[in-house]
């Protein structure tokens, strides 16, 4: 992490304190139990996760999970019941280390990419702890958002570094290639993970990369694996063959509420629910409301400049949410209309900008 051993020594007390704080939020979710949504074809019912076998993991590569591409999270779980069976505190644990990891990750990643010490202490603890987050860190099936995150995050912290030397004059080749490694790796968890090519552009323009033919070469290793783990998702996806009930236009409104519904969450995570309905339509309108969502959102980014946000923060920050969030909403016909565990990564970007805000008001 940049800074001097200070500064190390302070990320180690605050991210110490977090993860503490972080096991006694989560400490009860290890006595619960498996749910009827997703659990029992996920682990209970799946007899492919109980032997670490060639043929099982043969399953894993060829053969969807909940319509998804998540080989190793298969494999996760198959670890897991290795150790304990169907004990459902295993897998909870899993979730739980998994979950401190990330939120390790988080505060690395930050502090690599913005230099700034509390403002990645403050992303790291709202990560950390947030209540919108319980969904993915306390649902068994939510294993795979957690590990694509591990390896994203990962992925992330590789080609900052390599960012930073690059800057210096010193290409470090190994670097780029650790992260396209651990982007495999999270494209293998979790297929929505395929947008790490987009993030990677963001982090360029942040750290005022130019553009030129090797910035975008760098990306087509990246890419290649985005287009192939998409089209085995896309076969696989068989619940996306039906006839859209919506049209294109109302798909832009559901999302541009959606984004809404996700802000409000951000700073007021009351009421949570585990599934979100979608809306009612009369007359094959959706509520009139949802039509002034888009202007919501133009106005909360104009007060957020106004406010003294730098653009630059703005724009990876907000970008960074729209991108991670829109292959799991309604966009490309999510199952669902909201769920909470669809902003465990997004919610960084948001973090992000809270955070600077925050920065700017204490000092």
């Amino acid at each position: 992490m940049p800074g001097g051993g200070h500064d190390r020594g302070q990320d180690l007390l605050v991210v110490g304190g977090v993860l503490l704080l972080t096991v006694l939020a989560y400490a009860r979710t290890l006595g619960n139990g498996f749910i009827d949504f997703d659990d029992p074809e996920s682990v209970v019912d799946n007899v492919t996760i109980r032997e670490l076998s060639p043929e099982n993991l043969g399953q894993y590569l060829t053969t969807p999970l909940q319509y998804m591409y998540t080989p190793l999270t298969s494999l996760s779980y198959a670890v897991d019941y290795r150790i304990g069976g169907l004990d459902p505190g295993v897998y909870h644990l899993t979730n739980l280390l998994l979950h401190l990891g990330n939120t390790v990750l988080v505060l690395l990643v930050v502090r690599a990419l913005t230099g700034r010490a509390l403002v990645s202490r403050l992303v790291t603890g709202a990560f950390a702890i947030h209540p919108v987050n319980v969904d993915a860190v306390a649902w068994i099936s939510a294993r795979g958002t957690l590990l694509a995150t591990l390896f994203l995050l990962g992925a992330l912290l590789a080609y900052t570094g390599y960012l930073r030397r690059l800057a210096d004059g010193d290409r470090r080749w190994h670097l780029l290639a650790l992260a396209w490694v651990l982007f495999v790796l999270a494209a293998l968890a979790k297929s929505t993970a395929v947008v790490l090519p987009l993030i990677l552009l963001l982090w360029d323009h942040h750290l005022s990369r130019r553009p030129s033919w090797g910035l975008l070469l760098e990306k087509v290793p990246f890419l290649a694996v985005s287009v192939v783990v998409g089209l085995v998702t896309l076969r696989f996806r068989t619940d996306l063959h039906g006839t859209d009930p919506y049209h294109p236009v109302d798909r832009f409104f559901l999302f541009t509420s959606v984004c809404v519904a996700y802000l409000r969450r951000l700073v007021a995570p009351h009421p949570l629910s585990f599934v979100y309905a979608y809306p009612e339509r009369t007359g094959g309108h959706l509520p009139w409301q949802l039509y002034l969502t888009p202007l919501v959102l133009c106005l909360l980014v104009g007060l957020l400049s106004l406010l003294g946000v730098p653009g630059k923060v703005l724009v990876l920050g907000l970008s960074f949410f729209l991108v991670t969030l829109v292959l799991t909403q309604a966009v490309l016909l999510a199952d669902n209309h909201q769920a909470n565990r669809h902003v465990y990564l997004p919610y960084l970007g948001l973090y992000l900008v809270g955070a600077v805000l925050v920065e700017r008001v204490l000092t």
